[in-house]
C-alpha cells in the first residue's frame, strides 16, 4: 500500500545539532519509504560520512558551476573554520532532485532566501511540508562537538543560528 506521504515533499530545517538527519533517516524507513535528497557540498567529508549517501562531495569549482548554472533550488555558503583555517563551503540541493516522495534537510538560511524572494510557489506545486526543529542552544553545541565538529566552529554556528531562528519565527508569524 502506498503511504500518503509519497504525495508530498518534506523539508526538514532547524539549527545545527537539532536532529534533522535523524528525522530524515526515519522518514526513509517503513512505513514512509521516502527518498532522501542527497545534497551537494564543497566541504570535505567528516570521518563518519560516505560520499553519495550523506552528501555528494564535490570540489569548489564544480559547486560554483552548479550555482552559476542555476542547478540548485536551495544553496548556501558559509565561512567555516576547517583545520584552523577559514574556508568558504557551499551546500546545495539540485532542482531535479526536489520532487514528491522526497525528504530533504535544508538550512534555515536557504529557507529564508526562498521566503524573501517569494519562490515558495514550488512548495505548493510539490505539496511540500516544512518541518522546523528546535533544540536549546547548549544541547545543540554538545551534539555538534560530540560528532567531531571543531569547537570554535560550533560556537560560531550556534551564535549564527540564533539569528536565523529569529528570522524563521518572524516569517512563521507573518
Amino acid at each position: 500500500m502506498k503511504h500518503l506521504l509519497k504525495d508530498y515533499s518534506i523539508i526538514i530545517t532547524g539549527p545545527g545539532g537539532t536532529g534533522k538527519d535523524t528525522i530524515c533517516n526515519s522518514l526513509m524507513k517503513d512505513p514512509y519509504n521516502l527518498k532522501k535528497i542527497v545534497r551537494y557540498t564543497s566541504r570535505s567529508p567528516r570521518d563518519n560520512e560516505i560520499d553519495d549517501i550523506d552528501y555528494h562531495f564535490i570540489n569548489p569549482k564544480k559547486y560554483r558551476f552548479y550555482v552559476n548554472n542555476k542547478d540548485f533550488i536551495f544553496f548556501s555558503e558559509y565561512n567555516m573554520i576547517v583545520n584552523g583555517l577559514y574556508k568558504t563551503v557551499g551546500y546545495g540541493t539540485k532542482i531535479d532532485d526536489f520532487d514528491r516522495g522526497t525528504v530533504s534537510v535544508v538550512s534555515m538560511k536557504e529557507l529564508e532566501k526562498i521566503f524573501i524572494n517569494n519562490l515558495d510557489n514550488c512548495f505548493r506545486e510539490k505539496n511540500t511540508f516544512i518541518i522546523y526543529l528546535y533544540v536549546d542552544k547548549d544541547s545543540r553545541i554538545k551534539k555538534m562537538i560530540e560528532r567531531g565538529d571543531e569547537e570554535s566552529e560550533v560556537l560560531r554556528r550556534a551564535e549564527d543560528d540564533e539569528k536565523w531562528i529569529k528570522i524563521i519565527l518572524f516569517y512563521k508569524k507573518g
